[in-house]
């Protein structure tokens, strides 16, 4: 895989900070490894069976981004997990490509973002409720969570709740076999895809994605192209959405694990330190997945 920008190198409590250190052991008395990517692939693998990929990929079924207008596809595949998807940005209105250089929030008042390819300062995003009434934010700053491309976007407010923060994967995913598990994940078209979880590498710091052998995922997977970076990539669980990666690297894909940075609090101190260079107050966290509380 290429990469496709140069990497550079280098009390309000918002969501319950999920127990992260489960063993696998644990997970195993609820799910054989086989059963937990079953458990973890089902919900996107129930609705894979599409009559018209061309229609129910997109996430939207009208664009106009002078007004703004942002239109939700009410024939989108994962259609049900409409209210979760609020998380993404449909647009960052002050690029002159407004489907690139995007955000996903992770609190109220944050997002994660590709270093490489992140939005800048003063930069205005919309984020889209799930009755489409657009939501407008400034961004006031961006912070790198890492070297390995993940970064941290400030928002000048909080979001309100019709915009549902997503969740982040599980520090020990990146202990377990991971075959099979299926993901979804967006790009620059404002498409819906489906894509398999690859491997682990850095230590589980990195995660890479490939291309689905299951013909039904396939036909809801597209390569990862020049420009798709920023965008992100989920578990589907019980109708939350679990953020495994941003996008680094094209082809299957491939980007930071962010479920590597719950276990030392990584994220979550870098979410406070970016809220003390701003004169932010409060207390924001990250509500972290659980696998234990499958069902």
């Amino acid at each position: 895989m290429s990469t496709l920008q140069t990497v550079m190198s280098s009390s309000q409590e918002y969501g319950k900070n999920e127990n992260v250190s489960q063993t696998n052991a644990e997970y195993t008395n609820v799910f054989t490894y086989t059963g937990l990517a079953n458990r973890i692939s089902q919900d996107i693998d129930n609705r894979t069976k599409v009559t018209n990929v061309s229609t129910q990929i997109t996430l939207y079924s009208s664009v106009d981004e002078s007004t703004p207008a942002y239109t939700r596809n009410v024939n989108n595949w994962m259609v049900d997990y409409t209210e979760a998807l609020t998380c993404l940005t449909a647009a960052n209105g002050t690029s002159s490509t407004a489907e690139q250089k995007l955000c996903t929030a992770i609190t109220k008042r944050h997002c994660v973002t590709a270093w490489h390819f992140k939005p800048s300062n003063g930069d205005t995003l919309y984020f889209v409720t799930e009755d489409n009434t657009i939501i407008s934010r400034t961004v006031t700053d961006v912070d790198i969570l890492s070297d390995k491309d993940g970064a941290i976007v400030l928002l000048d407010s909080d979001l309100p709740s019709a915009i549902v923060p997503c969740k982040i994967a599980p520090h020990e995913f990146n202990t377990l076999s991971a075959t099979d598990y299926a993901l979804i994940s967006t790009d620059q078209e404002r498409k819906l895809h489906c894509r398999d979880i690859g491997n682990f590498t850095n230590s589980g710091e990195s995660v890479t994605f490939g291309t689905p052998t299951d013909p039904d995922r396939l036909a809801l997977y597209e390569a990862i192209v020049l420009n798709d970076s920023s965008n992100p990539i989920w578990m589907a669980v019980e109708g939350e959405l679990w953020l495994v990666s941003t996008y680094l690297t094209g082809g299957g894909g491939a980007g930071p694990y962010y479920g590597y940075y719950v276990a030392d609090e990584t994220l979550n101190n870098a979410i406070a330190q970016i809220n003390s260079d701003n004169s932010v107050s409060g207390t924001y966290r990250v509500s972290v997945g659980n696998f234990n509380n499958l069902t």
